[in-house]
């Protein structure tokens, strides 16, 4: 996967719209089923596509043995420990 996105910027681009028009479609689901108001669900997956493209910029710039999806749990916990600071 990595390589596929390496060496063709239109499937990562791609990659990328594609989880913008998830994350719209997300927002009411989440305003649906959370009871969130529709700025707080907003602003929740908001959080959730940066974690998401800070996580896929590193998976294609800085390859290690990680899997995408563990470097989505560790910046999503990177997210937690920043947002938890008073």
């Amino acid at each position: 996967m990595r390589d596929c996105l390496i060496t063709n910027p239109r499937v990562f681009n791609a990659a990328v719209a594609r989880f913008d028009e998830v994350a719209k479609t997300m927002t009411g689901l989440v305003e649906q089923r959370s009871g969130l108001p529709r700025d707080e669900a907003c602003v929740a997956l908001g959080v959730i596509k940066g974690v998401f493209g800070s996580a896929l910029d590193q998976f294609v710039g800085h390859p290690d043995d990680r899997t995408l999806d563990t470097i989505v749990r560790d910046h999503l916990q990177v997210a937690r420990s920043l947002i938890s600071i008073r």
